[in-house]
């Protein structure tokens, strides 16, 4: 058992920390959209929460015993349904290449040059610009370092269809890529848009909004995930269905 800790540590960054919130990392396994069988494995493996997923690579995931491909893909497919991801690979690997160089350093090795890094020719698109602090409030900035969006926000998450979701004195709403806000913040948790609707939070239940902020479908579910391909899981009385974009529902 204490290799099992030793090999968790290994790979765990400390200092990562994914694009959610403190609430959205805290969901548990067991209240995800995935399989029995995933959802076994997963806590077999110590990975009790949702923020426990988003902490590791895709490769990370590979460790927990008998973790397949399978499994990968039903919690590939639940991340994406949520607007989330794994660790990205390469915080890893520039986190591995700086330790060697270190090494090699103090062992007197020598150091090899890498090619000069290209700078990005324009500043990208608003869904590529890169999330950044100042005295913990966040902003964006563009593929070329120019501030796009002032670090005022207590917390901001990645543009999608054209608006971020951010967090404001504990209440969520949504920008535009000229950092004007669209949708005045009002919901006790929000997601991105997807699709044209977007799943917010207010009393406890959630429901979803168009991009004017009109509700186009009631607040009456206790989770509710972004729509993909016309659908979206939502949980209602302890039971999960699918529904379309009319609000109508299938249980499944």
């Amino acid at each position: 058992m204490p290799y099992f800790k030793h090999r968790t540590k290994k790979f765990i960054s400390d200092d990562y920390e994914p694009q959610a919130d403190a609430q959205t990392q805290a969901i548990s396994v067991n209240e995800l959209e995935l399989t029995d069988r995933t959802k076994k494995t997963l806590l077999k493996g110590r990975i009790a929460t949702l923020g426990d997923i988003l902490r590791r690579t895709e490769h990370d995931m590979y460790r927990c015993q008998n973790f397949n491909k399978k499994n990968l893909e039903d919690v590939r497919k639940m991340l994406n349904a949520r607007d989330l991801s794994f660790k990205p690979d390469s915080l890893v690997k520039q986190s591995s290449q700086s330790i060697k160089a270190e090494q090699n350093r103090q062992n007197g090795r020598p150091q090899y040059q890498r090619e000069e890094f290209q700078k990005p020719k324009g500043p990208g698109e608003p869904e590529e610009w890169i999330k950044y602090s100042v005295n913990n409030k966040f902003g964006f900035k563009d593929l070329t370092g120019s501030v796009r969006i002032q670090p005022v926000y207590d917390e901001i998450f990645r543009f999608k269809e054209g608006y971020a979701c951010f967090e404001q004195h504990g209440d969520f709403g949504y920008i535009d890529k000229e950092g004007n806000v669209v949708i005045e913040p009002q919901f006790e948790c929000a997601m991105s848009f997807s699709e044209g609707f977007a799943s917010v939070t207010k009393d406890g239940k959630c429901g979803y909004i168009d991009k004017e902020g009109k509700v186009v479908i009631d607040y009456r579910f206790d989770t509710a995930t972004a729509f993909e391909n016309g659908t979206a899981r939502v949980k209602l009385d302890g039971s999960w269905n699918v529904i379309d974009k009319k609000g109508n529902l299938k249980v499944i």
